[in-house]
């Protein structure tokens, strides 16, 4: 084999391991209102975390809800305070935004999470 075979064999793989991490990590389970019901009337070991601005979440939130604004600057500093072993579901308004929420929060070391498919907004219209 020569040099350069195994160097852009290597360049390859390199790419193809860079990809598949940055699809890992936008990973996090989503799940849809039904299942939210589901998880909520029977595992009560979940923590609901909305990462909307508090002027959206003074109009409604899920019952319960622990508040974090992903877009604040402070975000990651409120993560700091929460328990990286407990289970989160995450929401904000219609999945974007809880999806980069998820993101960070997996960066942090946070294992057990899952995403609202639609948000607050699928959650509000289900009623």
């Amino acid at each position: 084999m020569n040099l350069s075979y195994i160097l852009s064999s290597l360049l390859c793989l390199s790419l193809l391991m860079l990809a598949f991490s940055a699809c890992r990590q936008d990973q996090t389970p989503a799940i849809t209102i039904d299942e939210l019901h589901e998880i909520l009337d029977t595992d009560h070991d979940y923590i609901i975390l909305d990462v909307r601005t508090p002027e959206e979440t003074a109009d409604g939130k899920i019952a319960a809800a622990q508040e974090a604004d992903v877009k604040s600057t402070e975000f990651t500093e409120q993560l700091s305070a929460l328990d990286k072993d407990k289970k989160y579901i995450v929401y904000c308004r219609s999945g974007k935004r809880s999806t980069k929420a998820c993101r960070i929060m997996a960066e942090h070391g946070f294992e057990h999470l899952l995403n609202v498919k639609g948000g607050y907004l699928a959650y509000t219209a289900d009623k």
